[in-house]
Order: structure tokens, then C-alpha cells, then sequence
């Protein structure tokens, strides 16, 4: 019996020993793996939308749970050619010192990745902008009490801002709030002409009357409907969900694509890009925050009897 020593290429912590005294080994058999933690990769997803944005070198700030108020600096090392075919999602791999070896490999993290934008952009609120299935629309602030619905161009949107690309000069005031969306009268091709009242009547419409506290109470609270739609995209981390919901007749809405954010007691997981689901969802603080959910079945109109009409 004869002993040899083999030395491995680079000193490091044994992550996996496969071999015990008496094995038998050949060329090519793995008898151990030898990590080196004083560098790690973290591997990332970004959204499709955002990939654009993401170049090799730029930085990066990591946290993670079980160290609370502790953030490491790194950079982008790789990103990969293609976009997993299930999640939409891009990979890159980003890289941290980690002389202390605190960082432990499988653990996860919560990672931003701190991109620039090629030119000055035009950014509003996310919800300042109002989304149909055909056009996205801001209202614009013309003064003394007007204002006035523009179609605009959009682009990047994430969970608090949108990027506008056209539609809008750069001095124009911008209304923030997203109350427009629930008024039912608010149709897009009106410009809210609804909007230009005089203001005796606007003042006519509020009370000093401390009688009329039950009907302030009831306005305040969320207003809410029931709809179907189909998921064309989820953000786990952000839990925002974006659905092509259908037509809401209490509202008078028409069919329209938009984000939507998960209550935080419906799981996330159950659902799943082009499922159509059946969902009831309020507005709070000038979200869309859907509160149920669950699978529906499409309507068959194959098998719908054609309307009678009447001869009289």
C-alpha cells in the first residue's frame, strides 16, 4: 500500500467531501470541493423592462436579513445572455468581498442595483398616470381651477415612478393623485372637461353642517369592485401584480391593463403568468390593492344561445 499526497490549486473551506478511507477512486471522480469565501457572487434577477439599464460594473448595495442595518458594496461582474424563458426575468451575477466570511453561500438577499440614466428624464408618481388598455393619460394642472387630460408616452415604471417620454413640457404641472381613476365619469377622450366647474359649484357641493358626519364617514371609505382579468406579469419582491382586467359596469370602466398590489395576507405564489383569476380589490391611499383572489373559468361564447328579437 502506497500513499500519495495531492495538493489542491487554492486553500479554502471544504464545501463537500464525497470520498472516505478504503473508497475507490479513478480519473475523473470528485473526491472534495474547496471553496474560497474571501470573494462570493450573488446571482440577481431583473425584470425585463429594467434590463436595459443594467451594465457590468455598476454598483450595487446588498442586505440581508439576519443582519439588520449592515449593507455591503459591490459591482455587477456578468450579466447573462438570455432571459429565463419562465420568468421573463434577466440573470446577472454580482460580486462582494467578504474578507470575514459572514456571507454564506445559499443565503438570500436583498440586492438594488444603483443604475444611471443615459439623459435627463421626466418622472412622475406611478400613480399619476392613468392606464388603459389602449393609451396611458396624465391630467395636467392649467390653473385657476382647469385642467386637462394629455396622452403621454411611457416608459420604465417600478413600484413608486414612471418615466414619460412624450406628451408633456417640462414645465407643466402634473396632478399626482389617482382619485381620477375611480370617478366614473372620468372618460379618457373627454380631456375631464367635468373638471372645469366654477367654484360656486365646487363650494356648493361641501358642508359645514356637523349633521353630514355619517355621510363623510361613508364616503371615506374604500371604494371597491369585483372583476375578472388575466396576469400578464408578477413582481414578487414588490408584490405587484399586472392584470388585464375587464370592464367594471358599476364604474363604468372600460377594459384596462394595470398594476395592482397584493394585501399582505394572499400568497403570492398561487399565482402565475396568464392565469385568469377572479378578484375583488380597493383603492387605499391611491393603490389598487387586491384583498381576494381565486381561479375563474373563462366564459364560453361558443356555447352562448343567440339573443330573439322582438318583431313589435
Amino acid at each position: 500500500m502506497q500513499n500519495i499526497t495531492f495538493y489542491a490549486k487554492q486553500s479554502g473551506v471544504v464545501d463537500e467531501l464525497t470520498v472516505r478511507e478504503g473508497f475507490y477512486v479513478k480519473p475523473g471522480t470528485s473526491m472534495m470541493s474547496i471553496a474560497q469565501l474571501d470573494e462570493i457572487w450573488v446571482e440577481a434577477q431583473v425584470f425585463e423592462r429594467q434590463s436595459e439599464q443594467v451594465s457590468v460594473g455598476l454598483p450595487v448595495t446588498m442586505t440581508l436579513d439576519y443582519l439588520k442595518g449592515q449593507k455591503w458594496e459591490g459591482k455587477v461582474d456578468y450579466i447573462y445572455p438570455a432571459l429565463d424563458a419562465k420568468t421573463r426575468t434577466l440573470r446577472v451575477r454580482l460580486r462582494f468581498e467578504n474578507a470575514d466570511h459572514r456571507l454564506k453561500p445559499n443565503m438570500f438577499a436583498q440586492v438594488s442595483i444603483h443604475a444611471k440614466a443615459s439623459k435627463a428624464q421626466f418622472i412622475v408618481p406611478k400613480e399619476a398616470v392613468i392606464r388603459t388598455q389602449h393609451q396611458n393619460r396624465v391630467v395636467i394642472a392649467l390653473g385657476e381651477g382647469r385642467f386637462k387630460s394629455v396622452e403621454v408616452e411611457v416608459g420604465q415604471i417600478n413600484s413608486n415612478e414612471a418615466v414619460i417620454l412624450s406628451g408633456v413640457m417640462t414645465d407643466d404641472t402634473v396632478v399626482t393623485s389617482a382619485q381620477f381613476l375611480i370617478d366614473s365619469e372620468s372618460s379618457k377622450s373627454s380631456d375631464f372637461k367635468r373638471m372645469e366647474m366654477p367654484s360656486s359649484s365646487i363650494s356648493s357641493g361641501m358642508s359645514s353642517d356637523s349633521g353630514s358626519g355619517s355621510n363623510m364617514n361613508m364616503d371615506m371609505q374604500p371604494q371597491n369592485a369585483t372583476v375578472n382579468g388575466t396576469i400578464n406579469a408578477i413582481d414578487t419582491q414588490n408584490r405587484i401584480i399586472n392584470i388585464s382586467r375587464e370592464a367594471i359596469e358599476k364604474w363604468n370602466r372600460e377594459p384596462a391593463t394595470m398594476d395592482f398590489v397584493l394585501a399582505p395576507d394572499i400568497d403570492i405564489s398561487q399565482f402565475e403568468n396568464a392565469q385568469y383569476i377572479n378578484f375583488t380589490f380597493s383603492i387605499i391611499n391611491d393603490e389598487f390593492v387586491i384583498t381576494k383572489a381565486q381561479n375563474a373559468e373563462p366564459i364560453d361564447h361558443s356555447t352562448m344561445q343567440p339573443m330573439q328579437h322582438s318583431s313589435h
